[in-house]
């Protein structure tokens, strides 16, 4: 795609100074599906990747994905586009750390309450109205 390519565009616009455009979903559809691109577009802040050749009724899918269940964006240091876990398993249970060697945490010991914990991780969502 000349003069920029995908990735480069997508880039642009997350990195936008138009709040509004910062926003607008985006489904890359190409012919390069190797792991680098795929997570190269992953992290620029595509919603959706699809590579060719696809058929309408898979891009009527995504569509109705991105509209129906829209993910919240995320802002940090490096890093803006939705939300990039797909799965919601819920806040995390337990005191054992999972790192090799490191003995479980007494129960409760270590967990904040509702006052202490941080807000959501969402930072920046919109609506689909906001959107529009």
């Amino acid at each position: 795609m000349e003069p920029m390519d995908g990735i480069a565009l997508v880039n642009s616009i997350r990195h936008s100074a138009s709040s509004s455009v910062k926003y607008v979903p985006i489904i890359m559809l190409t012919g390069h599906s190797d792991l680098q691109r795929v997570q190269e577009a992953r992290d620029s802040g595509v919603n959706e990747f699809m590579a060719k050749p696809v058929a309408p009724k898979d891009i009527l899918k995504r569509l109705e994905v991105i509209v129906g269940h829209p993910r919240p964006f995320i802002e940090n240091d490096s890093y803006f586009g939705p939300d990039r876990r797909r799965k919601n398993q819920g806040p995390l249970q337990g005191t054992q750390d999972r790192r090799e060697g490191s003995p479980p945490a007494a129960a409760n010991e270590d967990e904040l309450s509702p006052e202490e914990a941080p807000g959501e991780l969402g930072v920046g969502t919109m609506s689909n109205a906001a959107i529009a």
